[in-house]
């Protein structure tokens, strides 16, 4: 019995309980991608291939079981691989998450903030940044767009105007007031890059906001700084889920 125990030892082999698990693989989301919960399903965008979709049940609950630290099933991870929703490489993505946005509170447009420079004044200037605005949706990836989004905010932050929130919503109702003086059908998105161009030339920070809703599904935007709304009715901007913020 002595000289069996002592073979046992010899052999190399460990205890079951010595035995090293393989560790789980982590997951995460492309950079150019983000969701949202919309009417109980994973709505995403897609920045890349400027499109919204939908993922099926199975691929939902696969991805919300990686979301959450838990385990997901093989063929509906390695599907989720496949159509490059989730990569392995950290420096290739974020955590998997659904989007975080400050909910509005209020609505500039609304609140009427006052605004002593006539509307004519602006109105020229208006008038070319909605122009821009249209024709860089109409030229450039929408990426590329979101990109000269980011590259201005960062020039306003650079001039390091003490703005407070008053000062944002008088320049809001300086662009609202002059843009009802041109005749051209206000649309949520040239319109939000219009105003974002308007408000950081002045040395203004705000963000873009998408967001969708559904069912039906509808896509929609708007200019936020903080809890306030800068060009959209508040009831309107709450019936929507945020599902990117630039």
């Amino acid at each position: 019995m002595q000289r069996d125990g002592r073979r046992r030892e010899q052999s190399g082999r460990f205890p079951v309980s010595f035995r090293l698990k393989r560790k789980a693989m982590t997951y995460y989301l492309p950079e150019h991608l983000s969701f949202c919960d919309c009417g109980g399903r994973m709505v995403f965008l897609d920045l890349l291939r400027d499109r919204y979709f939908q993922l099926s049940p199975s691929l939902g609950t696969a991805l919300g079981a990686l979301m959450e630290g838990r385990a997901a099933p093989a063929p509906e991870v390695a599907d989720l691989v496949r159509r490059g929703l989730i990569v392995n490489d950290p420096a290739m993505g974020q955590p998997i998450a659904p989007v975080e946005a400050t909910r509005p509170a209020r609505s500039a447009i609304e609140d009427g903030a006052p605004n002593s420079v006539s509307a004519w004044r602006n109105a020229p200037e208006v008038a070319w940044r909605l122009a821009r605005a249209s024709a860089q949706l109409r030229t450039k990836p929408f990426c590329a767009v979101l990109k000269d989004v980011r590259t201005a905010r960062e020039k306003s932050r650079r001039m390091r105007r003490d703005l407070d929130i008053q000062s944002v919503q008088r320049f809001a109702m300086a662009f609202h007031r002059a843009q009802c003086l041109i005749p051209i059908k206000p649309v949520c998105l040239p319109e939000s890059l219009a105003l974002l161009g308007f408000v950081f030339s002045r040395g203004a920070l705000a963000d873009l906001v998408i967001a969708v809703n559904g069912p039906p599904f509808q896509a929609h935007c708007w200019v936020q700084t903080h809890d306030t709304l800068l060009n959209n009715p508040l009831d309107h901007a709450l019936s929507f889920a945020p599902i990117r913020v630039v």
